[in-house]
């Protein structure tokens, strides 16, 4: 009689411990699931907040730091640096006015004399090291038993930089041409006797004698009283349209520019 009860006392806990792993089990996979589902939760919406977080910072960042952009800022003329004065320094003064047109020729001749004076010379000195880099080069190949493939490539290479350097001028110079042939537009300087304002009423720029940064300079060719400024603007005043007062234009080039005007004339 007490064997049995011992026995039924055992399956009884026996019963207990399973039921009890059982419980366990099912206890730990709810754990597990309820993980997962919080995890990816976390996940999703937390991915999708910083997302947010981060889209509005930028936002804000561009709002405060980024200029809007149209197609303003994609145009190729470079305006000329304006000095705080500009109005003042002008204002009750009477300028010598000239308004002119330009033809194919008169533009050949600015734009080649104006290149002279400040890409020539950078192109000679590039040249000449093109040049001496394409002697190394065929040197090596001339004397080299098996000479390598980049030899000729970088050789070639050389020449090609050259005819770059000094197509790209020529090709400036055609294109400005055709464009001002077909456009036959109209244009205004005045002269004054501290700086030139160029442009129509409303949309002058000036330009000042004694601006050094960029540089300009001033010169005068056989059609042509030419003001350059930096390396990138010149500004082409035909003779045929300075009429009588030609003399007057060069004398206010030449009280103004002073050792920065030349004169091609001759």
């Amino acid at each position: 009689m007490e064997e049995n009860k011992n026995k039924q006392a055992s399956e009884a806990d026996l019963l207990t411990d399973a039921e009890i792993d059982s419980l366990e089990q099912d206890a730990s996979d709810s754990d597990v699931v309820a993980d997962m589902i919080d995890e990816d939760e976390i996940i999703t919406f937390g991915v999708n907040d910083d997302k947010k977080k981060k889209s509005k910072f930028l936002e804000d960042k561009v709002d405060a730091s980024t200029p809007e952009l149209t197609a303003d800022n994609y145009d190729i003329h470079i305006p000329t640096p304006q000095p705080e004065d500009a109005d003042a320094r002008i204002a009750g003064k009477t300028p010598l006015r000239i308004v002119y047109d330009m033809n194919g020729a008169e533009v050949t001749d600015g734009l080649k004399r104006f290149h002279q004076l400040t890409l020539y010379t950078k192109n000679i000195v590039y040249t000449i090291i093109l040049f001496v880099i394409f002697c190394l080069y065929v040197y090596r190949i001339t004397t080299a038993q098996a000479a390598d493939s980049m030899q000729y490539f970088l050789a070639v290479t050389c020449v090609a930089l050259v005819a770059f350097l000094w197509y790209m001028p020529f090709r400036h110079i055609k294109a400005t041409r055709e464009a001002v042939e077909k456009a036959h537009n109209t244009f205004t300087v005045d002269f004054y006797d501290t700086c030139i304002m160029v442009g129509d009423e409303g949309q002058q720029q000036m330009v000042d004698y004694e601006l050094q940064k960029p540089r300009v300079i001033a010169f005068e060719t056989p059609l042509n009283f030419c003001v350059g400024v930096g390396k990138e603007k010149v500004f082409i005043v035909p003779k045929r349209c300075t009429g009588e007062f030609t003399d007057a234009v060069r004398a206010c080039l030449q009280t103004g520019f002073k050792d920065k005007f030349k004169s091609f004339t001759a």
